[in-house]
């Protein structure tokens, strides 16, 4: 199906609206469906997705795969440049999109309005109630998102959900919410969120939405390159950390003469090192599997913590 070269005049339009006013679930899959230059205006509260809108309840499901395509879908004066969802978590819901390109999409600010408006160019993911992410009924994996823009927050999605920082930590790396999204490569501004619900959003000022105080919840990047690394003799935090690792670190060992593999990433050098690390993740880069000897390196005592560090698929080339 192609939907293509669509202005809607009327406010709060879509080339597809699915509202579920009844008690069934209903069950939508859009496959290998492209929605090409479809501009919409947001209604009187800022509810837009020009392409795809929906309110999903009793369990229902939408699914966006195939090789579906979003290029150049606009929403005027409200959010949602694309996509707008409005989700009633406390269902056995499902949204997933598998193998879809978001490119170019665009939400734009309504200034004379009290709602907020301007927020997720691509994608504007809300609801009502609280997610629990160990279901894994949220799942943007296959989402691939290119140069989509929001005059306010979200150049590519935007979130609003009580949960969205325990969503942000599922799986590797925050998978289910980052597509092709890459840490320390692409834009921060890409993925942007606020722990409310749909309703609450909805009655707060873009003033205060950008004043929130906000826990940080996306991981920052710190590439360890194949020379280096953190050589600790005091204390140190890390907090929402992602370690990359980047290849076997070749040094002089004092207590030899010929060349060996020390790869450690951090390495207590003291009894008074103190390393606290606190939900981190631990990478190699490129998808390598093995680490020279290991991450962390504590020789000499010291008190330390870990809490909630996550690493998946790496195995030790020495012991």
């Amino acid at each position: 199906c192609i939907f293509q070269n669509i202005e809607i005049s009327s406010k709060g339009g879509n080339a597809i609206r699915i509202l579920n006013s009844g008690s069934y679930p209903i069950t939508s899959s859009i496959k290998g469906c492209q929605f090409n230059n479809i501009s919409s205006i947001g209604d009187s509260n800022g509810l837009g997705g020009s392409a795809i809108y929906m309110e999903s309840k009793h369990g229902s499901k939408l699914i966006i795969e195939e090789s579906s395509q979003f290029y150049q879908c606009i929403i005027d004066q409200g959010n949602g440049g694309a996509i707008y969802i409005d989700i009633d978590f406390s269902s056995e819901f499902l949204f997933k999109i598998n193998d879809t390109l978001i490119q170019e999409c665009i939400a734009k600010e309504n200034t004379s309005s009290n709602s907020p408006t301007g927020y997720g160019g691509g994608i504007f993911l809300t609801g009502s109630g609280d997610y629990d992410p160990s279901s894994k009924r949220l799942d943007l994996k296959g989402m691939k998102i290119i140069r989509n823009v929001a005059e306010i927050s979200g150049q590519s999605l935007f979130v609003a959900i009580s949960k969205v920082a325990e969503w942000c930590r599922t799986g590797t790396a925050g998978e289910y919410v980052k597509g092709n999204y890459s840490d320390g490569i692409s834009d921060s501004n890409e993925l942007e969120g606020i722990p409310v619900d749909s309703t609450t959003f909805n009655s707060y000022s873009s003033l205060q939405i950008k004043n929130y105080p906000l826990d940080s919840t996306q991981l920052s990047s710190i590439l360890i390159r194949s020379e280096g690394e953190f050589n600790i003799t005091g204390k140190v935090r890390f907090f929402l950390i992602n370690f990359i690792m980047e290849g076997p670190t070749l040094q002089q060992d004092s207590d030899s003469t010929g060349l060996q593999i020390h790869y450690y990433g951090i390495y207590g050098l003291s009894q008074s090192s103190e390393i606290d690390l606190q939900d981190c993740e631990f990478h190699m880069q490129d998808g390598e599997l093995q680490i020279g000897k290991c991450f962390i390196y504590l020789e000499k005592g010291g008190n330390h913590a870990i809490s909630n560090l996550k690493s998946k698929d790496i195995s030790s080339e020495e012991n």
